[in-house]
This record gives C-alpha cells, structure tokens and sequence, in this order.
C-alpha cells in the first residue's frame, strides 16, 4: 500500500447484508511488511451514507503469521460517521476495504488476505 491508499473489496451493485446485523465479519490477515502505523477495517454504503471504521492494529497480534480477524458488526456499523448519517446494512457497496489511518504514510506495507466470511448472528 502506497501513500494514503485503500483496499477495497467492491460489487458492481448495492448488496444488502441486513441478515447478519448482530453477526461478524471474519478474515485471516497476513502482514509480511508494516512500516508501522494503525491498520483500520471499513465498511461503505455509499454517499452519503459514508463508511463505517473499525481499527484493527490490536488484533494484528502475530508479527509474522497469520491473524484471525472478528469483528462484531453491531459495533462496526454503530461507530459514528462523519457524514452524520447511520450505517445502512441494506445497501453495502464495498463490504471490506483495509486501510491505514489516513495521513499516516504506510509505503511498503504489504499483507495477505484470506477466509473472508460475515457470519450471521449466533443462535
């Protein structure tokens, strides 16, 4: 990733993931270089809806292999947007971009990415 750079997993249409409101997203991330920096994990549901971010930097507990990634949707989708406008699950249009702070320069980094799943809510 270069500097003040995304990577976003993007449909070519809205999809609606209102069925794992309460659930998960799960991933294995892989970092082989980090300059440093916070590593965050965002949702997007479009304009103006926004982004919802999650930082992730204290889950990346293993230096040199693979890190399991949960996070809980509800908490995802309940952090504030600058837009101002609440996280809509019914229209996604990029269910999982990973991404450095914004300003924070991660030229270099360079990770893997695998088992991506959302989880519905436990029963």
């Amino acid at each position: 990733m270069g500097n003040n750079t995304t990577a976003p997993l993007e449909g070519q249409f809205a999809a609606n993931l209102s069925q794992y409101a309460g659930g998960t997203i799960e991933f294995d991330l892989k970092v082989d270089a980090n300059p440093g920096g916070k590593v965050f994990v965002a949702l997007s549901c479009g304009y103006p809806c926004g982004t919802a971010d999650y930082e992730i930097t204290s889950q990346l507990t293993d230096a040199t292999g693979w890190n399991r990634i949960s996070i809980d949707l509800d908490t995802i989708t309940a952090t504030p947007k600058q837009s101002g406008v609440p996280f809509n699950l019914n229209s996604v249009t990029q269910p999982l971009i990973i991404l450095p702070a914004w300003g924070e320069q991660q030229k270099g980094t360079i990770f893997k990415l695998d088992n991506i799943r959302y989880l519905p809510k436990a029963l």
